[in-house]
C-alpha cells in the first residue's frame, strides 16, 4: 500500500510533494513528474510506500494506470462538498440569509427532476447528508441555476469551471473529444483555488484533479470507472444479512443462490415499450421505453430532447394498429416506426388514419433538413 492522503508524497500518479499549512497537507505542485509501474515496483520513492500492495502479484496489471481515481470520492464527495462547506457552513463565505435563498431555489427547481434520478436533491440546510447522487445532482445539474445571482461572480465563474469540466467528462459522446477542454478547465480550477479559498484548503482531492481526464482517456468517461454501482449494491448486500452469526456465509449463499436463478436474456438494443395511464379515445398518458418513463401529466417527466437539440413537450401517446406509436405535442406527432423501430416527427395533418401517415423519402428529408438548417443561419 501507500501512504494515505495526509503524506507530503501521497498522490498516487505524480511526484508531487506537499508542505504543510496551517497544520494541513496540502499539494499545491500542478507540474511534478507522472509516475510509471516500473519505479512503483522498484519502490524507488520510498516515502510513498508504506508496503507491499498484493496488486502487484496481478500479471498485466499497471499499478498507476490500472488505478483509476473514483470520480464519486474525488469529486463529489471532495471537491464539490468542500466548496459547499467553504461557502455555506460554519464561519463560512456567505451569511445564513444567501444559504436560505438558495436552498428555496434548490427546492424549487428539484421539483422538475425526473423519476430516473435516483435522490430529489434536498436543501442547503442538509447538505451535510446529501449523499453521492445529489451532489452529482447539482454539480451537473441544478447547481449553476441555484448559485447564479446569489454567490459572488467570482465564485460562480470559479464554479462553472468545474461544472462545465465534469460535464464534459461524463458524457461518451464528448469525454474524448474535448478531453483537452476538461483538463485546461480544470487547471485553471486548480490554479485559482488556492487564491479564491485559501492554500491551507487546496486539499488533496483538489489536486487529483490534474490526473482525471488522463484517466478517462484511458477507461472512457467518468461512470465508466466510479465506485456509483458498488455503493448502490452495497445496500443490497446488507439485505443478504440476517442475523449476526456468519455474515461473510450469508453473503456467499445469497450470492450463489442468485446467480443459480437462470434469467431470460434480454436484447437491450431493442425497443421495448409498455404504454400506461389509459385516457379517452386510445391515448395513454404515460409510456416506458427501455426503462425510462415518459409522462405526459407530469412536469419534470414530459419533456424529451431529439438528436438536433430540441426540446418537446409531450402530452400523450396512442399506439395504431400496432405499426406505430403516436406521440402528442401541440402541433406535431413523434411516431415510432415499430417495424424497425426508427422514429421521426411528423406533422399532425400528415398522419392519414390508424395504419399509415404521409412521410417524405430519405433524400427529399434529408435535402429538406439540410435547406432547413442553412437558412436558419441566414441574417
Amino acid at each position: 500500500g501507500i501512504v494515505g492522503h495526509t503524506g507530503y508524497n501521497s498522490c498516487p500518479k505524480c511526484h508531487a510533494y506537499g508542505r504543510r499549512v496551517e497544520n494541513r497537507t496540502v499539494l499545491l505542485e500542478t507540474d511534478s513528474p507522472l509516475r510509471t509501474d516500473h519505479e512503483f515496483r522498484l519502490k524507488i520513492d520510498s516515502t510513498h510506500h508504506k508496503n507491499v500492495s498484493i496488486f502487484e502479484q496481478l500479471p498485466n496489471f499497471n499499478m498507476i494506470n490500472s488505478v483509476p481515481l473514483d470520480y464519486l470520492h474525488t469529486i463529489l464527495l471532495g471537491v464539490m462538498r468542500k466548496m459547499l462547506d467553504l461557502w455555506f457552513d460554519t464561519k463560512s463565505l456567505y451569511p445564513p440569509s444567501i444559504k436560505a435563498k438558495i436552498s428555496q431555489k434548490i427546492s424549487l427547481l428539484s421539483t422538475y427532476e425526473p423519476k430516473e434520478f435516483q435522490r430529489r436533491l434536498r436543501g442547503l440546510e442538509k447538505m451535510k447528508l446529501w449523499k453521492g447522487n445529489e451532489l452529482r445532482t447539482f454539480l451537473l445539474f441544478i447547481g449553476p441555476s441555484a448559485l447564479k445571482d446569489y454567490i459572488s461572480n467570482e465564485h460562480f465563474q470559479h464554479f462553472l469551471l468545474l461544472h462545465i469540466a465534469i460535464t464534459i467528462l461524463v458524457d461518451e459522446s464528448l469525454c474524448i473529444k474535448f478531453n483537452a477542454i476538461a483538463k485546461d478547465l480544470l487547471y485553471k480550477f486548480i490554479e485559482e483555488f488556492s487564491f479564491y479559498y485559501g492554500e491551507k484548503n487546496h486539499s488533496f482531492n483538489v489536486h487529483l484533479l490534474l490526473h482525471i481526464c488522463d484517466d478517462v482517456i484511458r477507461n472512457g468517461s467518468l461512470d465508466n470507472f466510479s465506485a456509483f454501482k458498488f455503493e448502490s449494491y452495497l445496500g443490497k448486500i446488507k439485505s443478504f444479512v440476517k442475523s449476526p452469526h456468519q455474515p461473510v456465509e450469508q453473503i456467499h449463499n445469497r450470492i450463489i443462490e442468485l446467480l443459480s436463478i437462470s434469467q431470460l436474456s434480454i436484447n437491450e438494443c431493442a425497443l421495448n415499450y409498455s404504454l400506461k395511464n389509459p385516457l379517452e379515445n386510445g391515448f395513454y398518458g404515460k409510456i416506458l421505453i427501455n426503462d425510462v418513463l415518459i409522462d405526459g401529466s407530469s412536469t419534470c417527466d414530459s419533456f424529451v430532447q431529439l438528436n438536433n437539440g430540441e426540446l418537446l413537450k409531450i402530452l400523450r401517446f396512442r399506439l395504431l394498429e400496432n405499426e406505430i406509436i403516436a406521440i402528442e405535442m401541440d402541433d406535431f406527432l413523434v411516431v415510432v416506426f415499430t417495424i424497425d423501430d426508427s422514429c421521426a416527427v411528423i406533422r399532425k395533418e400528415w398522419l392519414v388514419d390508424q395504419n399509415s401517415c404521409f412521410f417524405p423519402s430519405t433524400f427529399e428529408y434529408h435535402q429538406a433538413m439540410k435547406a432547413k438548417s442553412k437558412s436558419s443561419y441566414r441574417t
